[in-house]
């Protein structure tokens, strides 16, 4: 049996399955590694930004808590609800957070445009319906 298993491995079409089976094992092994390693990425990602709500939300209710009865009347809070307001603030902050920053566009007007248009097309551009793109002026004038 011995010599039949040294006969398969000095074959040199068995040596290049045996060699493919081992790349394949150890391409496997890494994908896994990798997946768990994602995982836990994911996992600890997850818990630091439930600590950072709870903490936002803790110094939210303790700023709340220092208000006086009056102040908090005047915000429209009674003290039993600060708990559940400070909550919702903070999650209304971490959705605005992680809605995508589009970079600010800086215009600026043609010196042949009214201040009428200048202000529209200003408004237009700050709220996204056109885009402003900057041209170079070697290759727009030669």
């Amino acid at each position: 049996m011995l010599f039949h298993m040294v006969w398969l491995l000095s074959e040199p079409k068995a040596n290049r399955r045996l060699q493919a089976a081992t790349q394949e094992r150890s391409a496997a092994a890494w994908q896994a590694i990798g997946s768990l390693g994602r995982a836990i990425g994911k996992s600890f990602r997850a818990w630091s930004e439930a600590g950072a709500r709870r903490r936002a939300e803790a110094g939210t209710v303790r700023e709340l808590q220092l208000l006086s009865d009056r102040a908090l009347a005047d915000l429209g809070i009674h003290r039993s609800e600060i708990r559940s307001i400070a909550g919702d603030l903070v999650e209304r902050a971490s959705n605005e957070k992680s809605e995508p920053r589009r970079p600010k566009t800086i215009w600026a007007p043609p010196a042949w445009f009214s201040r009428e248009t200048a202000l529209a097309v200003g408004q237009a551009v700050r709220e996204g319906r056109l885009v402003a793109k900057q041209r170079d002026s070697k290759a727009c004038c030669g």
